[in-house]
């Protein structure tokens, strides 16, 4: 009985043993799941901020441009006004006015209620001139 009353308990033992096992596996894969949720989410972040900063890149190399595009039109326009008022035939307003326009510094508009200040000589509807983003002071990138 003594040896019947052994091998049971050993079997319980191994039982308990195998189970106690199963317990600590199931724990080790819900772990690793956890940790691979988690590393799962940060690579998403990673590549939320990797989009971001490419955004943000290609928004800084498209002001970058803008910026060149605008140093340009004003070296040329500053150079010939100059040019013309200190070395050569004086230029007249309408003369500068073209210049600017020819440069994309200004651009033709029609008059608003929104353009009509209250020293202003024009009327709704009359053709006017306004500074265009190239002679824009402020820039939002």
């Amino acid at each position: 009985m003594n040896k019947k009353k052994g091998c049971m308990d050993a079997i319980t033992d191994t039982k308990e043993y195998y189970k106690a096992g199963l317990e600590s596996e199931q724990e080790e894969h819900e772990y690793t799941r956890q940790a691979l949720t988690i590393a799962e989410k940060q690579i998403a972040g990673y590549g939320t901020l990797l989009q971001s900063a490419n955004t943000d890149a290609e928004n800084l190399l498209a002001y970058s441009k803008d910026l060149e595009e605008r140093v340009e039109a004003l070296k040329e326009f500053a150079c010939t006004v100059i040019r013309e008022e200190c070395w050569g035939i004086a230029m007249d307003g309408m003369e500068i006015q073209d210049l600017a326009e020819k440069l994309g510094l200004i651009a033709e508009h029609i008059a608003t209620e929104e353009d009509i200040g209250e020293e202003d000589d024009f009327e709704v509807g009359d053709k006017i001139y306004k500074f265009t983003k190239l002679t824009q002071a402020e820039r939002q990138v």
